[in-house]
């Protein structure tokens, strides 16, 4: 028995659901329905050519299932999306859900979403915050439309194949390069030789060998970036304290724990008057990323793309406008 041509939303749903939870007892609890009604929702996806199998006594996607699963996904939000439009509980018939990093939201993203809201009037434009993993992961799995990430090309591969094993490929945009400084308190010992160097110089990456660092956890797109541009060099970066965001980083150099690194952008001109800044050389720049499915709809991806690439140009010469001279004069 063939799959059916047009499978219900119950049994979409339960296909999700079992994905999600790995059993059909949890997947009946999350969908509130008895273990029997999710079975016989399943039924059809058993069916060559299959998209789940059992093992174990528990439910596993297929190599088939898995690469359904993202179309079933999507297909799930914007008919949720839907039903809420028709009840009067959204402006907007479609939804485009953009993932972003805690710190991307204070970069470039409002002003690429209100762009959006001129060039998709029907569209409702969503974001939603996630560590850098899940925000890959969201969108392999079709949670996510697009998202923003700071992730090497290499890094979003491998995580691809963590999230799932179906042969997937994610477009993957430039965005933006937004330049990195290493910071220290002032009159503390990282901050006397940061002030040995030049303000309109880079600070030399050999200089930091050694150095208490404050920076962003292991998972941290922009640290494995950073890790990787050092590895097989003599000279390591020592992230001694863990801060869990740009903000953490600041506070820890700002008590004289430790020195940092932080973007330039997020930096004011008031913090000269207790750090010392100086820019890390141009290829330790922070790299944007946009990456979503290579089946996502064109001319929405156009879209977007078109209002991020503006929003960062623009963001990035804002930056460079509001440091000139500053740093030289410091």
């Amino acid at each position: 028995m063939a799959h059916s041509e047009h499978p219900s939303i119950e049994e979409l749903r339960a296909l999700a659901a079992v994905a999600e939870k790995g059993t059909e007892t949890a997947a009946a609890e999350h969908l509130g329905v008895t273990q029997p009604v999710v079975n016989r929702r399943l039924k059809q996806f058993r069916e060559p050519p299959a998209w789940i199998r059992t093992v174990d006594n528990a439910v596993e996607l297929t190599q088939a299932g898995k690469e359904a699963l993202p179309t079933v996904q999507r297909l799930l939000r914007q008919y949720d999306h839907l039903r809420q439009f028709r009840a009067g509980r959204r402006q907007r018939p479609n939804v485009l859900a953009i993932g972003a990093g805690s710190s991307a939201t204070q970069y470039y993203l409002g002003r690429a979403v209100t762009a959006l809201r001129g060039r998709l009037p029907d569209w409702e434009i969503q974001t939603r915050v996630l560590r850098g993993k899940d925000r890959i992961a969201a969108v392999v799995d079709g949670t996510l439309d697009l998202a923003l990430v700071s992730h090497s090309k290499l890094q979003i591969e491998g995580i691809v194949r963590w999230a799932c094993e179906a042969k997937i490929e994610l477009a993957i945009t430039e965005l933006a390069r937004l330049p990195l400084c290493v910071i220290a308190r002032l009159r503390t010992p990282e901050g006397d030789l940061l002030q040995s160097v030049l303000a309109a110089q880079t600070v030399p990456v050999a200089m930091l060998s050694g150095w208490r660092l404050a920076g962003l956890d292991r998972e941290s797109g922009i640290r494995r970036q950073l890790e990787g541009m050092m590895s097989g060099q003599r000279e390591q970066l020592a992230f001694v304290q863990e801060a869990g965001g740009w903000p953490g980083v600041k506070e820890f150099v700002r008590q004289g724990i430790c020195a940092g690194l932080m973007p330039l952008a997020l930096l004011s001109r008031e913090d000269l008057q207790e750090l010392v800044i100086r820019r890390l050389p141009t290829e330790l720049a922070i790299s944007n990323r946009m990456i979503h499915r290579r089946d996502a709809e064109p001319e929405i991806v156009e879209a977007a793309k078109s209002a991020l690439r503006t929003a960062a140009s623009e963001y990035e010469r804002e930056v460079e406008r509001r440091w000139h001279g500053r740093l030289e004069s410091s």
